[in-house]
């Protein structure tokens, strides 16, 4: 390792930076220079999957790799990105505004404990041997190979394990060769400090307008000191570069079905990709968020309709949680106004049996306030209920040996 090798290192990882900013400006556009600083790591990431993506199709198709393909790689995604915001007519950032907002004593905190942890990270993989297996059986010889050979050695490759892996990290291990100015492989776990360094920025540059840094912090802070994390992210191989890729487009994703913005959908297509250029399961993991990216809308619409019918409550910007907010408000009872009733009939000064019967089957019709006498629906009973009448006493002189009881001598 030397001064050197750390310095084209840093300058390769910041032309990377500007070539991400420059996409990241052309897809979302970006309102200040703060937004711009907070979103940096998101731009960062931007500009690896994009440069992987695209070094992997120079390699197959047979370009020549190295130095200056790389640098006018990045050249013409960082024009391809201004040219896009031109399109789109994406204004420049401002100085100031922007809803932008100074950081929390919180945020600060957890700024700085995060800060005091990568530096540790850094100082002990700037020195770190190349000692995992994987590492030094097929990933870290692969890059050589397109390092020394400038190109896909097909011979060479398939003498190695894993052939058929994607060759987007040997690429970018390639690229870090040739900033550093040889095949160092001490140095080059400090490229994978970069990456680690530029997933964490980016989650918490998309989250942390979203989400409460005391919330966002120490979940940032478990999933740094993982074992697995402190163990092997430095490791110059591809399992945590297709893990960082994968978690920001599941994230993309997830805000997309809640906000619908485009810019989400294309970066987390382009993380996608990257993935699947990975590792062959970049692949299943791909579908598994396609998968899910379809599956949700199409099972929120299958509940709009129990949705629909329950009592309205207040409403939630996320939907897996809107069933868990929308409860039932208390029933309150409203004075409903009634019409006003006729009075009743005045009772007469002596009401007898006969008088007050009539009076119980009198009633007032729905078109007129006339009362009437109910002869002919009684009369009308007594004719329907004669037959029922006739087929009884039938009945009953069967039963009487022809004789009914009325007949019946006393």
């Amino acid at each position: 390792m030397t001064v050197r090798a750390l310095l084209g290192l840093a300058v390769a990882n910041v032309v990377v930076l500007a070539a991400g900013g420059c996409l990241l400006w052309g897809v979302r556009g970006l309102r200040s220079w703060a937004e711009a600083v907070r979103l940096s790591g998101l731009a960062y990431m931007v500009g690896v999957a994009a440069l992987g993506v695209a070094s992997t199709v120079l390699l197959v198709a047979g370009v020549p790799y190295g130095v200056t393909t790389i640098l006018v790689t990045s050249v013409v995604l960082a024009v391809s990105g201004l040219l896009l915001g031109q399109v789109l007519g994406r204004p420049p950032p401002r100085l100031r505004g922007g809803g932008a907002q100074g950081i929390g004593l919180v945020a600060a905190s957890y700024v700085a404990l995060v800060g005091v942890y990568l530096e540790a990270l850094f100082r002990a993989g700037r020195l770190a041997p190349l000692s995992n297996f994987d590492g030094w059986a097929f990933w870290v010889p692969k890059a050589k190979a397109i390092y020394f050979f400038g190109g896909l050695d097909e011979q060479f490759f398939r003498e190695l394990a894993n052939p058929t892996y994607p060759p987007l990290v040997p690429a970018l291990e390639a690229a870090a060769f040739h900033a550093m100015g040889s095949a160092d492989t001490v140095t080059l776990h400090v490229q994978f400090w970069f990456f680690l360094t530029g997933f964490v920025a980016a989650v918490a540059g998309v989250l942390g307008a979203r989400v409460h840094a005391a919330v966002l912090g120490p979940v940032l802070l478990v999933v740094l000191v993982a074992p697995r994390v402190v163990a092997r992210s430095l490791e110059p191989q591809a399992d945590f570069l297709l893990d960082y890729f994968f978690a920001l487009a599941a994230l993309l994703v997830a805000l997309w079905l809640v906000e619908r913005r485009a810019w989400q959908l294309s970066l987390a297509s382009l993380f996608l990709a990257g993935a699947m250029l990975t590792k062959r399961e970049g692949q299943l993991l791909a579908a598994c968020v396609l998968v899910a990216a379809v599956a949700a809308p199409w099972g929120r619409g299958g509940s709009r309709g129990r949705q629909s019918r329950s009592p309205p409550g207040p409403r939630s910007r996320c939907p897996a949680v809107a069933p868990l907010v929308q409860l039932p408000r208390p029933h309150r009872r409203v004075p409903v106004e009634r019409a006003p009733q006729a009075p009743p009939p005045p009772r007469p000064a002596f009401a007898g049996p006969s008088s007050q019967s009539s009076a119980r089957c009198s009633t007032t019709t729905s078109g007129s306030s006339r009362s009437r006498w109910p002869v002919p629906d009684i009369g009308l009973a007594l004719v329907a209920g004669a037959p029922f009448v006739d087929v009884r006493r039938a009945r009953l002189r069967a039963r009487c040996g022809g004789v009914t009881p009325r007949s019946t001598p006393a």
